[in-house]
């Protein structure tokens, strides 16, 4: 149950519950029911027969009215029609093809002002061009195979004006130099934040968190 962002789909009070694709995270389903119940949120189940694990796949573009939808791994396409009765938010499929990232937050972070932060190669062409399509060249931030593999794009980023000439504030498990340095010239203060013992089972900062609305 740690790997919290898993557990659903969340727009405003309105929680669509994950149908988790292995047997062995399949108990988790009726704990994270329960609590969104409780919690006066209106839950919805996906039929039997379609697996979607929650905002590990489903992932807001920041600033902008688009959620874009990983799928190949954990969650399957055939989920995009169920999401699209649940929500008004535009939705962009994504199809992920290394299995080292098989949630799209593993390789996948939006950023403010318009930026994305991403590992092309755990995309396929026709992903990697949608993205492309949404996001001109210099606000592309390509991490390299030893970033990505410390899943820093499994980040948690958290906007505030409290910190000078800094908009926000990005947690990472690890991060290269190089890359922490482009982060501080775009305005964010880099923490890491190790979580090795959580990464040996699978997931990083990103997974561990779910932002309740």
């Amino acid at each position: 149950l740690v790997f919290t962002a898993n557990a659903g789909l969340i727009v405003n009070k309105h929680f669509v519950l994950s149908r988790f694709c292995h047997t062995q995270r399949q108990p988790e389903e009726p704990f994270f029911k329960r609590w969104f119940a409780e919690h006066d949120y209106t839950v919805s189940e996906l039929p039997n027969d379609i697996y979607f694990e929650g905002h590990g796949d489903a992932v807001f573009q920041r600033g902008k009215k688009l959620l874009w939808l990983g799928y190949g791994m954990r969650t399957q396409l055939s989920a995009l029609d169920y999401l699209k009765t649940k929500t008004t938010t535009p939705i962009k499929p994504l199809e992920l093809v290394d299995e080292r990232f098989y949630h799209l937050d593993t390789c996948f972070c939006s950023l403010l002002d318009g930026y994305i932060m991403y590992y092309p190669p755990a995309f396929s062409d026709d992903a990697q061009q949608s993205i492309h399509a949404a996001f001109p060249t210099e606000k592309r931030i390509i991490v390299n195979d030893e970033d990505a593999a410390h899943f820093v794009c499994n980040a948690v980023l958290v906007a505030t004006d409290k910190i000078p000439s800094k908009k926000g504030v990005i947690f990472v498990n690890a991060i290269s130099d190089e890359l922490q340095t482009q982060l501080d010239s775009l305005g964010y203060k880099v923490q890491i934040q190790p979580v090795s013992e959580f990464r040996k089972a699978g997931g990083a900062n990103q997974c561990l968190t779910l932002k309740l609305t």
